[in-house]
């Protein structure tokens, strides 16, 4: 059922992370100008690596893969409110479906 659907699973979570970490980095402007420019920053590469997804190299694979894992650990490490739930979820279901993507070939 989701053959061939992963990658745009993929691409479309990542998609909406990029659009998440700007709007999380606007709103931080006003209260911290480093952290905004950092969430902004995290965002921006969420959106390089849904453009560049479709590529067949394995090393913007295992730099996502590292990427996401540092975010992972990041929320963890992190004060955990709704949004931190929030956004755990959305980096463990696109771990999944990476992985589903990648033992799928």
């Amino acid at each position: 059922m989701l053959d061939g659907m992963q990658k745009h699973i993929v691409r479309g979570l990542m998609a909406g992370l990029c659009l998440l970490w700007l709007v999380f980095g606007i709103i931080m402007l006003d209260k911290n100008i480093l952290l905004g420019i950092l969430m902004m920053a995290n965002g921006l590469c969420f959106g390089f690596f849904a453009f560049v997804c479709k590529a067949k190299s394995r090393l913007l694979k295992w730099l996502l893969y590292v990427f996401v894992g540092a975010n992972i650990i990041l929320t963890l490490t992190d004060q955990m409110g709704l949004y931190d739930w929030i956004v755990l979820v959305l980096y463990i279901i696109l771990i999944a479906f990476m992985i589903i993507d990648d033992t799928g070939k």
